[in-house]
């Protein structure tokens, strides 16, 4: 009987073993707990916003020790920038990278960050961008989750001839689309539509005089190749602004600790974003010193009176708010709220000794 109950209880006991076994060595156990999620953007990994969203996946991979994997798209390989938010919120991916100008009035209450509001640098307007979004949240973007937005240096005009003062721009025909385009417009100079890839050769036969844009374009469009001059007018120069955002059924499925280690690393990067967009304006500055282009910074005088020529476009966006419902002060209201968090960001810029153009922080 005792011999009976002893190889009954070694029968039980291997068969739990077996069935733990089973358990423990299951391919589906193992990979129960992975999430596995889809990210895309049109940048190539090869371009500094690119890199910029790969850290960003890669980061919160890595602090999730594995328990998030994430597919990249990148280049526009699986949706192109005009396609992504919707891709997003279709669930075609479960992350999306693109900027709100491709998507043209599907997102108003943001268009307004792209506009000049004395902008210093990517670490500056990117920061501005998200104290914008996280204070009146826009609507647009209910449809998903939002993950931080980053922005553009200010755009500087960057010519075939010397335009050294704000009254030589009078009548230039410069490239500038959406809200660069009524700033153009705004300092008295003509705005021309263009492909961004025919910008080059448009400067260089005198199809058009210039373009508002970056100076990171004068290494990445090899503008600084046309030994260009550059009115440096940094302080009516707009924005061009990004975002990454979430599937919202997506979000809502993630563990609450997960969900904290996406936001940790959104915080992040912000300024990480930023920096990788900075550090091509720096890029670009320098490229144009070695090529010998001439830089002209306009007076107080001018400066002042380009502040005071942009302001309609502002203007312009609060009509058109106020016509889609919105109340007129409160749009103001946001509108001065930018300048103040330029301001408060300048001035934190400069007491964490991040690096800017020179003469941008003085």
């Amino acid at each position: 009987m005792k011999e009976r109950r002893l190889l009954t209880g070694i029968r039980v006991s291997c068969l739990v073993l077996v069935m733990l076994c089973a358990v423990v060595f299951s391919p589906n156990a193992s990979q129960a707990s992975v999430i596995k999620l889809k990210a895309a953007t049109y940048f190539s990994p090869a371009q500094p916003l690119g890199q910029g969203f790969t850290m960003f996946l890669d980061k919160v991979v890595e602090r999730s020790k594995g328990q998030v994997q994430i597919q990249s798209f990148m280049g526009g390989s699986l949706l192109g920038p005009k396609d992504i938010y919707d891709g997003v919120v279709q669930g075609t991916v479960d992350i999306g990278l693109t900027m709100p100008g491709y998507n043209s009035g599907k997102f108003p209450e943001m268009e307004i960050a792209e506009v000049p509001h004395g902008y210093v640098s990517s670490f500056v307007s990117s920061h501005v961008a998200n104290d914008y979004f996280n204070k009146y949240n826009p609507k647009g973007f209910s449809e998903t989750k939002m993950m931080y937005w980053f922005a553009s240096p200010p755009s500087v005009i960057i010519l075939n001839k010397p335009a050294p003062t704000l009254a030589a721009l009078k009548g230039l025909k410069i490239r500038g689309t959406a809200r660069i385009g009524e700033v153009v417009a705004a300092l008295g100079a003509i705005p021309q539509s263009a492909p961004a890839g025919e910008v080059y050769t448009n400067i260089s036969r005198n199809v058009m005089d210039g373009i508002m844009w970056p100076i990171s374009t004068l290494d990445e469009w090899k503008l600084a190749d046309l030994k260009p001059k550059i009115t440096n007018c940094w302080q009516v120069g707009g924005v061009f602004a990004f975002y990454t955002v979430m599937n919202k059924d997506t979000w809502e499925k993630l563990p609450s600790d997960i969900q904290k280690i996406f936001m940790d690393v959104a915080e992040e990067m912000i300024t990480e974003h930023a920096a990788f967009y900075d550090g091509s304006d720096l890029k670009g500055y320098a490229m144009g010193e070695s090529a010998a282009a001439e830089v002209f910074n306009l007076s107080k005088e001018d400066t002042e009176k380009a502040i005071k020529m942009i302001q309609p476009v502002a203007d312009k966006w609060v009509s058109a708010m106020v016509a889609k419902g919105f109340d007129e002060k409160e749009m103001k209201d946001r509108d001065q709220f930018l300048w103040d968090r330029a301001k408060y960001w300048s001035a934190k810029q400069k007491e964490l000794g991040i690096a800017a153009i020179p003469g941008r922080l003085d």
